[in-house]
C-alpha cells in the first residue's frame, strides 16, 4: 500500500496525478490513465468542497493487487452533502466520471470523509464480476453544503 500526503490547495490533483505516475504500480496504459484521472478528481473535490483547513493534509492510498487497484482520498474537512447537479458554475462532474469508470466506489465518513474506488485489473478473477452482480450499489453523488 501506497500512502501519500497533499496540502490542500490548487496543486494537490497534479501532485496526486504526478505521484501515482511515478510509482510503478505496474498499471498498465488505460489502467494508469484511468486511476490518474479518478484520483485527481477525488483531490480536487477535497480542495474545492471538504473545507480542508490550510494545515490540514488530503491523503490519497493507493493498494494494487492481481485482481484490481484501490484509492481511497481521506479528508478531515467539514464533509460534504449529497447533490445531483452536475455541470453548474459548482462543477459535478467528478464522481459521475468516477461511478462511469470505477466497478465499485463509495464513501466512508467518520472524523472526516473517505471516497474511495476500485478498478478491476484485465484478467483479475474480479474483472468478471459487474457492480450489481457484486452486489454494490452507487453511492450518491457528494457537494459541499
Amino acid at each position: 500500500m501506497v500512502d501519500l500526503a497533499f496540502a490542500p490547495d490548487i496543486e494537490a490533483p497534479a501532485a496526486a496525478r504526478a505521484e501515482l505516475g511515478n510509482l510503478s504500480l505496474g498499471f498498465d496504459c488505460d489502467e494508469g490513465q484511468a486511476v490518474m484521472l479518478l484520483a485527481s478528481e477525488l483531490v480536487t473535490n477535497c480542495v474545492r468542497h471538504a473545507g480542508v483547513g490550510r494545515r490540514q493534509r488530503i491523503r490519497l492510498r493507493a493498494l494494487v493487487t492481481d485482481n484490481f487497484v484501490r484509492i481511497e482520498v481521506i479528508d478531515s474537512g467539514a464533509g460534504m452533502r449529497v447533490v445531483m447537479r452536475p455541470g453548474d458554475d459548482y462543477g459535478g462532474w467528478g464522481l459521475r466520471l468516477v461511478d462511469r469508470i470505477a466497478d465499485r466506489w463509495g464513501v466512508v465518513r467518520d472524523a472526516g470523509t473517505h471516497v474511495w474506488f476500485e478498478i478491476d485489473r484485465p484478467g483479475g478473477a474480479a474483472a468478471a464480476r459487474t457492480r450489481r452482480s457484486a452486489g454494490v450499489e452507487p453511492v450518491p453523488l457528494l457537494a459541499a453544503d
